[in-house]
């Protein structure tokens, strides 16, 4: 087995642990005690926040996940956030944790990372975290979102929404979408991922000026493209510093939406995906420590070859840097290789028949994870719903996984949306509105997934097995028809879903969002906000009610699935060359 089976087959063996809930040792771990759910988006004094809090996400520092972030409309989530706008936080992970065992995951202290100029209140809203930590790297401590906050920064003065970094150990803020020299953008930003070492960050901005037309640098020169057409949205990677990968692309901004000649898509490109560890050779000779490819969707035709379908497609293009084989004893000058490849593509190379968004990349690309409306894409798949697909784009993982489906059942009888994947590519979390994914009870042709509501499902890529892991603190499956004491497949009242999966590295923890209160059961048998509760209980009626009705209650929960078996980090492949 080469070095990549045997990574992928150590990445299997702690998915099946940490989502099955294998013990990490005998004895250590029960799945139905230790396993658990709590409210993420408290308020300063414990309880629900006073507004909807979204889009939470994980520092990916290997087992540790010592960060958190979320973004929310409250104004009682710390001291001080007078600003009466979308703010963005980060919760520190407290208790006593090796880094390595996967315990319990306990949040501590919250932090206010959205701030102005001397800890200011930020006179705009800012939303979309995510957090930078990867396999080699120390201590996360980047925070990186989108605000059209002017106060953020000295001078910011471009009237529009942008993307900043902001530096949890030094409080500084810097924005990043900027050109190459420094220059604001003269366009709206709409999405920021950074990478595992706080080097990279990937955005997409509809702007006109940012694109790297041309350079002096030899390192940057494969870069360079031509000039987007005006108003669309493209999708950029700004080099937030000159060393490591960055030597020769400090500073640098440049449009990654592009094709390998350097012509701009012709369409509107989104949704970016950003690898979080570089992967091009062992980094004690290249120093591989910045994301080095990016998936994103995009409305354009012109990318590659075989798209021809008009709906929108998945790509993925990779900067990554290589020696030149040509050299003797594999020796020479370090250079980018550029490459731009349709992912939700046939066998043969076509677009699929229909539309395919949301794409969601591991670490290093290896594997891409995407929504598709598409029939010819995944074998078998004849529901005529969308479905999430799993692409390996290299290698011996070339191939087409369908996700959304169950072991036992086939695909999904509903829809399945927004995939989310762990660094390794070992598991793969999406919400779905499907009710056979979970593995059926013992009485035949009766599904155990019957709230009828939107849930999160978990997908091991060596079992292919489903799990729906959205559950509450008991363990069990929010609002089935029985907790209200009704018979039939649906509950009295249908509560609103849960969405926007968010997975730690090894996908032990993860975030995600729901406005259905019984969740965090201890935390809201204590009342919810404005309704008293007689005898300290909230029926799931009026859970399911308020879920619909009270948009305060949409909040970000963190659920602990299990500890992995293997401390050891996983073996690093090289990329081939295309």
């Amino acid at each position: 087995m080469g070095m990549v089976g045997r990574r992928l087959a150590l990445a299997f063996l702690v998915a099946c642990c940490a989502g099955l809930g294998v013990p990490a040792f005998a004895g250590a771990f029960s799945p139905t005690r230790d396993r658990e759910t709590h409210l993420l988006s408290r308020s300063i004094h414990g309880g629900f926040p006073n507004g909807p809090s979204r889009n939470g996400a994980f520092s990916q520092d290997n087992q540790a996940a010592s960060l958190a972030a979320f973004e929310s409309d409250a104004s009682d989530i710390v001291r001080g956030d007078t600003n009466g706008l979308t703010d963005v936080f980060v919760v520190h992970r407290g208790g006593r944790f090796s880094g390595s065992g996967g315990e319990p995951w306990e949040p501590a202290s919250t932090q206010l990372a959205s701030r102005g100029l001397g800890g200011a209140p930020a006179n705009g809203r800012s939303w979309l975290p995510d957090l930078d930590g990867d396999a080699v790297h120390g201590h996360p401590h980047c925070v990186a979102f989108v605000s059209d906050a002017s106060n953020l920064v000295p001078g910011d003065a471009n009237g529009k929404p942008d993307a900043f970094v902001y530096d949890l150990r030094t409080g500084r803020t810097t924005l990043v979408s900027v050109d190459s020299h420094g220059a604001q953008s003269d366009g709206a930003t709409y999405d920021v991922k950074i990478d595992g070492g706080c080097t990279r960050v990937a955005f997409t901005s509809d702007a006109d000026n940012l694109a790297l037309t041309s350079t002096k640098s030899a390192r940057a020169r494969p870069l360079v493209t031509k000039a987007p057409p005006p108003g669309t949205k493209q999708v950029y990677v700004h080099a937030l510093n000159g060393g490591g990968d960055n030597f020769g692309l400090g500073k640098v901004t440049f449009l990654a939406s592009a094709s390998d000649h350097g012509v701009p898509g012709n369409g509107d490109s989104h949704d970016v995906s950003l690898g979080k560890i570089g992967d091009a050779c062992p980094p004690s000779r290249c120093h591989a420590s910045s994301g080095d490819s990016v998936s994103f969707t995009s409305d354009a035709n012109n990318l590659t070859g075989g798209d021809g379908n008009g709906q929108p497609d998945v790509y993925q293009r990779t900067f990554r840097l290589s020696r030149d084989p040509t050299a003797r004893h594999g020796g020479g000058t370090l250079r980018l290789l550029v490459h731009t490849r349709l992912v939700s593509a046939t066998s043969s190379g076509a677009a699929g028949n229909g539309a395919s968004t949301h794409p969601a990349q591991n670490d290093d690309g290896q594997y891409v994870a995407f929504e598709t409306a598409a029939s010819n894409l995944l074998p078998g798949d004849g529901n005529h719903v969308s479905d999430v697909a799993l692409r390996g784009m290299w290698g011996q993982a070339q191939r087409m996984q369908f996700v959304s489906r169950g072991r036992e059942t086939g695909p999904g009888n509903r829809g399945s949306f927004r995939p989310t994947i762990t660094r390794p590519a070992s598991i793969v979390f999406y919400e779905s509105d499907a009710s056979n994914l979970q593995p059926r009870p013992a009485r035949h042709g009766h599904y155990a997934d019957r709230n009828c509501m939107r849930d999160i499902f978990f997908w091991n890529t060596t079992s292919h097995t489903a799990s729906l892991q959205s559950r509450d603190s008991d363990q069990s499956i929010l609002n089935l028809p029985e907790a209200s004491g009704a018979g039939g497949d649906c509950p009295p009242v249908i509560a609103g879903g849960s969405s926007h999966a968010a997975a730690s590295y090894y996908g032990n923890y993860f975030l995600f969002e729901s406005s259905y209160p019984l969740i965090d059961l201890p935390l809201a048998h204590t009342g919810l906000p404005s309704v008293p509760v007689i005898g300290r209980l909230v029926t799931p009626v009026l859970a399911a009610t308020r879920s619909n009705d009270d948009p305060s209650l949409h909040q970000v929960y963190l659920r602990y699935n299990g500890p992995r078996s293997d401390s050891s980090h996983y073996p690093r492949s090289r990329w081939p060359l295309p």
